[in-house]
């Protein structure tokens, strides 16, 4: 009689993605069949040493066996954490995309040469040791920022809070937060005020249709006015809303812009641009751009930052990430590179104050709506002083 050792389920007890087939079938207690999904099929990506080395081998045998069996199909594949040896000359050709994880090392041994034609990602040096070749000059080499146009971060960077409690304006009296609509009342004894507006942020653009990857929202612009007359004993606080998101195909929505009465506003940041179902470049849907104009007298004008565009390639989607002001922050997974046939991928919402959202993006095996991150609202903040 065998006895069973239950224990934790491993890699190998899985059926993974091979690059060839998502599904798998498997007899019922009935004596039919079912039709299962491998459970590394959503992200489009093959761990070779799983599938192919036999969980150990980080060999030539294990990446030449990858490739003859994925041949002409459109894939990804993922060198695991370790040293791969590469021992004789191989080309990874150009439907085959890679993904070294980080601390992947592939080294090629002296007079041999590794050819790599697809997509590289995230492209670096480090990855390559040995005394052999690495030729990667028919790669598309994909770096962490594939920015397009416009700044990600706007025109300034530091603390603007703490750069304005350095200057001399007077005896503070108070400092008033606004993040949604209201009505500012001067103090007694204000004569003076300083005020900040950042506008609404862009929401990223949409997707509906299969490999399509739509643009960023554009950021919310900031202005800062130190205002010494014709303050009123109240004054209106507008605060600009951020784009709402969009499901489906479409550009994002513009944000609205933030004001302080008629002394100061604040633009807002464009929404970014659908994903066009393309595969004839490396940009598909355009990221919006970030607000610049504003209404009334300034101080200072900073630009918001424009939207990062959604890439695709022949094996990779991105989807591009919102733009940042001085308020916003960033989206974390904002420089995530998916395999291609990944599932749909859906926008983050931008946080902080005045941030575009991330668009959508859909992969190459599905075609439904996809809904893409939206905008975040704006704010003022005055400064009152005597």
């Amino acid at each position: 009689m065998t006895t069973l050792t239950k224990g934790q389920i491993s890699v190998e007890d899985q059926k993974q993605y091979d690059g060839l087939n998502k599904t798998f079938t498997r007899d019922t207690s009935t004596g039919g069949t079912q039709t299962l999904t491998k459970p590394t099929s959503g992200t489009g990506a093959v761990d070779i040493l799983a599938v192919y080395g036999g969980g150990t081998a980080r060999t030539l045998a294990t990446l030449t066996a990858a490739l003859g069996s994925i041949g002409s199909n459109n894939a990804a594949i993922l060198f695991t954490p370790g040293t791969w040896t590469i021992t004789d000359d191989v080309t990874i050709p150009a439907n085959i995309g890679i993904i070294p994880v980080v601390g992947a090392v592939l080294t090629v041994s002296a007079g041999k040469t590794l050819t790599i034609n697809g997509d590289l990602w995230p492209y670096d040096a480090g990855y390559f040791a040995g005394s052999g070749t690495v030729d990667t000059s028919s790669a598309t080499k994909l770096t962490l920022l594939a920015n397009t146009t416009g700044n990600v971060t706007g025109n300034v960077t530091g603390d603007v809070t703490g750069a304005i409690s350095g200057l001399s304006l007077g005896s503070l009296i108070q400092i008033d937060t606004y993040t949604s609509n209201s009505t500012w009342t001067k103090p007694a004894g204000c004569t003076k005020a300083l005020v900040i507006t950042v506008g609404g942020g862009g929401s990223g653009g949409g997707v509906s249709a299969s490999s399509a990857a739509a643009g960023g929202g554009g950021a919310g612009a900031m202005t800062i006015r130190y205002i010494t007359s014709g303050l009123g004993a109240t004054e209106v606080v507008i605060i600009g809303q951020g784009g709402a998101p969009k499901i489906g195909a479409g550009n994002g929505n513009n944000g609205t812009a933030s004001s302080f009465g008629s002394h100061t506003s604040a633009d807002f940041g464009d929404g970014g641009s659908s994903g066009n179902a393309s595969l004839t470049g490396l940009i598909d849907g355009a990221g919006g751009s970030g607000g610049s104009t504003a209404i009334g007298s300034h101080d200072l004008t900073i630009d918001g930052g424009y939207g990062q565009a959604g890439i695709i390639t022949s094996n990779f989607i991105r989807q591009g990430h919102g733009g940042l002001c001085q308020y916003s922050n960033a989206v974390d997974n904002a420089e995530s590179l998916y395999p291609l046939a990944s599932n749909g991928l859906s926008g983050s919402n931008a946080t902080g104050y005045g941030g575009g959202g991330q668009g959508a993006a859909q992969g190459s095996g599905t075609s439904a709506a996809q809904i893409s991150g939206a905008g975040s609202d704006g704010f003022v903040q005055v400064w009152s002083y005597k």
